[in-house]
């Protein structure tokens, strides 16, 4: 495994602008990421990655704030973002081991003692994932060595769901 440190950003505001999509810009990596969710008082909340997250780990949460401001003006103009609230936080994206760090380009499985473990490394890739292990398991004929478990008899509690962070860096 390994980790990839990223500066994500958060904004925050009422108007109804749902989006969920990429600005690739001219290199490889999309400039900008950003998937649309819900904060517990009803506002939009834009999740912001791409480049701006991964190029922003050696700056302050200011200097990343200042940068996403200009990159969304760049890109939306016609929006209105003067009111609207900004956060950031530092988190490590987990992925397979590559050489020299590299990002990875596909997805990840091994069998470790006759257990499959996959990692898509991204939700898009999760498909072909899927693909890749079943065809695995044809062409290795592989079988369980264990009797299966009805998982409902074990009466196992269910998990919390998590707070999102942005719940807990918008305080109001």
């Amino acid at each position: 495994m390994q980790l990839r440190p990223l500066h994500m950003v958060l904004a925050k505001f009422p108007e109804d602008n749902k989006l969920y999509g990429h600005y690739t810009g001219d290199g490889l990596l999309p400039e900008l990421t950003i998937t649309t969710h819900y904060t517990q008082d009803n506002n939009h909340i834009w999740y912001m990655g791409g480049k701006i997250a991964e190029s922003g780990i050696k700056i302050n949460q200011e200097q990343q704030i200042i940068k996403a401001k200009a990159l969304i003006n760049k890109v939306f103009p016609w929006l209105n973002t003067q009111h609207w609230q900004w956060q950031t936080f530092m988190v490590d994206r987990a992925e397979p081991l590559q050489a020299n760090n590299a990002r990875p380009e596909q997805s990840y499985y091994a069998n470790i003692n006759n257990i499959i473990i996959g990692w898509p490394v991204k939700m898009a890739l999760a498909p072909m994932l899927c693909d890749k292990i079943s065809q695995y398991i044809k062409e290795t004929q592989l079988t369980s060595k264990y009797q299966q478990i009805n998982t409902a008899q074990l009466n196992l509690a269910s998990p919390r769901i998590a707070q999102p962070i942005w719940d807990k860096l918008f305080t109001n």
